[in-house]
C-alpha cells in the first residue's frame, strides 16, 4: 500500500454541501483505493451561528481508462448549516485527506528496444 495526500480548501459557499475533487495520476492501473480523513475545519463566514448540521464526506473513484492514463479521483463534500432548516448561511473550511492505494499489474507488455535480428540464410 502507498499513500497520497491532498488538502481541500472550500471557499465561502452558500446553498448546501459543496463538492470538490482532486485527481491523482498513475503510471499503471490502480487495483484498490481507500480515502482516509486526516482532519477538517468548518466555519460560518457571515457572523456567528448556532451549529445545526455538519457534513464531511470522502470517497474514491478508480478510473483506469481515463484519457491521460489511470487515476484515482478523490471526492470531498463539506456542508455546514444552523438550525434554520435550510442551507442559507455562507460557510467555508477545509478537508485534509489521504488515499491509501495499491497499483495493479501493468497490462501492457514492456517495449522491446533491441534491434531486430535477421534470421540466418540457409544455403
Amino acid at each position: 500500500m502507498e499513500i497520497r495526500e491532498h488538502l481541500f480548501e472550500f471557499e465561502s459557499y452558500k446553498g448546501g454541501p459543496h463538492h470538490l475533487q482532486h485527481r491523482f495520476a498513475f503510471p499503471r492501473p490502480v487495483a484498490r483505493a481507500s480515502a482516509v480523513l486526516k482532519g477538517w475545519s468548518a466555519q460560518f463566514v457571515d457572523g456567528d451561528h448556532h451549529f445545526g448540521q455538519l457534513t464531511v464526506q470522502l470517497r474514491t473513484e478508480i478510473v483506469n481508462n481515463a484519457p491521460d492514463g489511470p487515476e484515482i479521483v478523490l471526492h470531498a463534500v463539506l456542508g455546514l448549516r444552523d438550525f434554520s432548516g435550510s442551507w442559507d448561511d455562507r460557510f467555508g473550511g477545509t478537508i485534509d485527506a489521504c488515499v491509501f492505494y495499491e497499483l495493479g499489474l501493468d497490462i501492457h507488455p514492456p517495449l522491446d528496444d533491441r534491434p531486430e535480428v535477421e534470421p540466418p540464410i540457409e544455403s
